[in-house]
């Protein structure tokens, strides 16, 4: 009985030591990089953008273009990991189409116009810290925007002309993965890719200026789903 009790006894120092060691490697695991974002509050700037355009005037202009994409940025910390947010941001863009394919109508017209929309953005964000600065943010955003369109398409033999103003409607979800790199502890800066799914409503208000003078409207509801290599950079202040 009394072996019993010292083997009892040696196990349990045994166990309580291992267990300890344990418990302090974990702690200094967690203390592995130096935590800078303490701050409950991100506001900053959004701009820039390379997005595909799928709110082209014809279906096959449709594709990668630069937007002017300047808008503000605020986040609330809900917990260490977890971020809400909110984008609002003014996104411009413009088109200027050449026709080359002279055999096919659809792309034998010159087409330009600009683009001037709004677009807001609520989301929730998961950070993951990788070293003492850098973060990876990852996240999805519900949005809804409006843009307007004013443009031309005219026939190159010039037979054919019009005008268009356009007003899309859209909405949807945006899944989005980004870095953020945190400088000075208060100053953030970063950019995020999304895969956007979007609804999106036209109506549009188009004048003929040739062959016969004459005005009417056209309404048209489409369903698409593209990237954005880069949905936004922006630059935020902690605090």
């Amino acid at each position: 009985m009394k072996h019993l009790l010292i083997t009892l006894f040696l196990a349990l120092l045994i166990t309580s030591s291992v267990t300890s060691s344990f418990a302090q490697q974990n702690d200094n695991s967690t203390e592995l990089f130096k935590q800078y974002r303490v701050s409950a509050y991100e506001l900053g700037f959004s701009g820039l953008g390379y997005h595909f355009i799928n709110i082209m005037p014809e279906k096959f202009l449709n594709g990668f273009h630069t937007v002017q994409n300047r808008g503000l940025m605020f986040k609330r910390s809900i917990n260490e990991k977890f971020i809400a947010r909110v984008v609002f941001e003014n996104e411009r863009f413009s088109i200027n189409h050449a026709g080359t394919q002279y055999y096919e109508f659809a792309d034998s017209m010159n087409i330009a116009g600009n683009y001037s929309g709004n677009k807001l953005s609520l989301g929730l964000e998961r950070r993951w810290q990788v070293s003492d600065h850098l973060y990876v943010n990852s996240g999805i955003d519900l949005f809804a925007a409006q843009y307007v369109y004013y443009g031309f398409a005219e026939h190159l033999p010039s037979v054919y002309k019009h005008l268009d103003r356009s007003v899309y409607t859209t909405a949807g979800i945006s899944p989005f993965i980004g870095l953020q790199y945190t400088l000075l502890e208060k100053f953030n800066m970063g950019f995020e890719v999304s895969f956007d799914a979007t609804y999106i409503h036209r109506n549009s208000s188009i004048e003929t200026v040739r062959p016969e003078p004459g005005a009417y409207t056209s309404v048209s509801n489409a369903f698409d789903v593209n990237p954005s290599p880069v949905r936004r950079v922006f630059v935020t202040y902690s605090f």
